[in-house]
């Protein structure tokens, strides 16, 4: 998250609303200041997962559209072309909530950018929510749920494209259940955050071995997801 005095407030760390992160000092000490993410990026230690929060004046909040788009916008093309931020990443951009107060429905963008094995151009149909998003971490890493609304959102699973297994001798094209931790065998950064979310990927499961940029449309109304 990014730290500019006043700029920052609670509800930007999620995390913190967990009493398993907020009363535990190893946990705590994970959430540390955007630079943090070049840090990682330069070492080559980019974390399984990584929720990046901008602060209210990137994220719109205290400005306008403009001023968080130009952010956005030189935010992507700086870490999109940094191999050691996209090989082997799923970066997802998302939003928490739209402008129409009058309209409960909520619905918003959320776009994926990685490397081949994303459908691009394929409509799948259904409607997705912010719970979507826990649902495809869970199903990665083979966890367990919330208990929430994760448990009967719509999964994403069916955004990536069958792929090859190890022996090639068959195509794998669903992931039924919760997925087994033998084959998770990759590394997923994920980096998430409620305009930016990024997966780097050595945890992987085989299904999210690389994505070209897709898109779905997400509404819930409510305005939290975790």
């Amino acid at each position: 998250m990014e730290l500019s005095n006043s700029l920052y407030v609670r509800r930007h760390n999620p995390f913190m609303f967990s009493t398993t992160v907020r009363n535990n000092i190893t946990e705590c000490e994970k959430i540390v200041n955007a630079a943090q993410l070049e840090i990682d990026l330069a070492n080559k230690q980019l974390p399984q997962f990584s929720f990046y929060t901008p602060n209210n004046k990137n994220n719109a909040h205290d400005t306008d559209l403009n001023y968080a788009g130009n952010y956005l916008q030189n935010w992507l093309n700086i870490h999109l072309n940094n191999p050691a931020f996209m090989n082997g990443t799923l970066l997802i951009v998302t939003f928490d909530e739209d402008n129409n107060n009058a309209d409960r429905t909520n619905h918003i963008p959320a776009f994926m950018w990685g490397t081949d094995y994303l459908h691009s151009g394929v409509n799948i149909s259904g409607t997705f929510n912010h719970y979507s998003l826990p649902k495809l971490l869970e199903e990665n890493w083979g966890l367990g749920s919330l208990g929430r609304n994760d448990v009967t959102a719509p999964s994403l699973m069916d955004i990536w494209r069958p792929t090859v297994n190890s022996n090639n001798a068959s195509i794998d094209t669903t992931v039924t259940g919760k997925a087994s931790r033998n084959a998770i065998i990759r590394k997923l950064p994920v980096v998430i955050c409620y305009l930016l979310i990024v997966i780097n990927s050595q945890f992987l499961h085989p299904l999210l071995e690389g994505f070209p940029l897709g898109s779905f449309s997400s509404h819930q109304s409510s305005k939290r997801w975790i």
